[in-house]
């Protein structure tokens, strides 16, 4: 008899400690479609074959058919499209093919410089390089654009898309299969010359209600460091050594690798959110409840400063992906839909691209349940 006590109280309890996970399962529930079609447009596969987008192999982009998707949807938005987390360009790079005005911020310099130099219109020389010791004496000794996008595009498939170094063909061979792609791709000029500009997705250049749509994909919420796979390459750029490059590098909050602030507007999150980070914290977590809080707190700043630039009536699609940190299930999805909601956004719908864990949990009475990479689109609320 006691036993069977004991059993049934820690099922209560295992229940109240994810009521409010459960709750935002149900409440989303009739919002959030599954559709595995959209799987290969949450990924970079599809970008590694299309002209200017196939420069640089990024791990953490988009598929260009996502942006066509947002434009066969939306049609030509008026003003510019935003992609506030614009990584390696996916976005303005393909609506500026389109003929769509559009703008991207991006906190790591080398990446908005690679994304305006597919803007260029003038191919670069061919080359024959010497076997260089270290990439970074043979670009400073290059003073045009294009010559120096292709010795990026080349260094840049020498390392992994985690970060790592790797085997790779040796530099001439490296170079002329960039000099190649970087050729045939300026040979066919962009409609418009749309940019991007160094800056911080929670506080970005624009003006009050300047866009008319947006797509982007903020940084996951894991403890992958996002700015390994671009630190070499941003040495390069920067003309320093790896090791300051890492020290030197500005990034977002939202991205792993350095410290973000404190978070101060804990009590604005959702319960959901508190739930996880007693969670971790109760468990001793405390440097991961850290980067939850942080990481929710940054996102919430995004959503209010896009519903700022954003005018009445405008689309905008977030690519997020869940988590499982310490056996805490994280439905960043569903979170930030809350958030959105919250700060003034409609939301139009979620799509279930694809599972992120292949097991399955159960969730209070919920089962079948594991993270998930989603498109949360929202809109803003047309004027009275």
């Amino acid at each position: 008899m006691q036993e069977r006590k004991w059993g049934k109280n820690v099922r209560i309890d295992q229940r109240r400690r994810v009521a409010a996970r459960e709750a935002l399962e149900h409440e989303f529930d009739e919002l959030v479609l599954i559709d595995d079609a959209w799987e290969t447009l949450v990924t970079g596969e599809g970008a590694r074959a299309e002209p200017l987008h196939r420069w640089l192999p990024y791990r953490q982009q988009f598929s260009p058919e996502l942006v066509r998707k947002f434009f066969a949807d939306a049609g030509l938005v008026p003003g510019i499209v935003v992609d506030p987390f614009s990584g390696s360009g996916t976005t303005v790079i393909e609506a500026a093919r389109l003929g769509q005005a559009a703008v991207g911020t991006e906190a790591l310099p080398v990446l908005g410089w690679l994304a305006n130099a597919r803007g260029l219109r003038e191919a670069p020389e061919p080359v024959t390089p010497p076997e260089p010791e270290n990439w970074r004496s043979w670009w400073v000794s290059q003073s045009h654009p294009a010559q120096k996008a292709m010795i990026l595009c080349a260094a840049a498939r020498t390392v992994t898309g985690e970060g790592k170094r790797k085997v790779a063909a040796p530099p001439w061979e490296l170079i002329r299969d960039a000099h190649i792609m970087v050729a045939e791709d300026l040979a066919r000029p962009l409609k418009r010359p749309n940019r991007v500009v160094t800056g911080d997705a929670r506080r970005m250049p624009l003006a009050d209600r300047i866009a008319g749509g947006m797509v982007t994909s903020p940084p996951y919420l894991s403890r992958y460091d996002y700015t390994r796979v671009t630190s070499f390459i941003e040495a390069l750029h920067r003309n320093t050594p790896l090791e300051e490059s890492r020290k030197v590098q500005v990034t977002a909050a939202v991205k792993q690798g350095i410290k973000p602030p404190k978070a101060t507007d804990t009590h604005l999150l959702p319960e959901a959110v508190h739930e996880i980070l007693r969670g971790l914290e109760g468990a001793g977590h405390r440097a991961d409840a850290a980067i939850v809080r942080n990481y929710f707190s940054d996102m919430r700043k995004v959503l209010v400063e896009s519903l700022r630039v954003l005018r009445p009536g405008a689309p905008a699609w977030f690519v997020i992906g869940g988590a499982d940190i310490e056996h805490e299930y994280i439905p960043s999805d569903l979170i930030c839909a809350a958030m959105g909601r919250d700060v003034g956004f409609t939301v139009d719908g979620i799509i279930e691209a694809r599972r992120l864990r292949l097991g399955q949990r159960q969730l209070g009475f919920l089962t079948g349940i594991s993270p998930r990479e989603s498109i949360v689109r929202f809109r803003v609320p047309d004027e009275d």
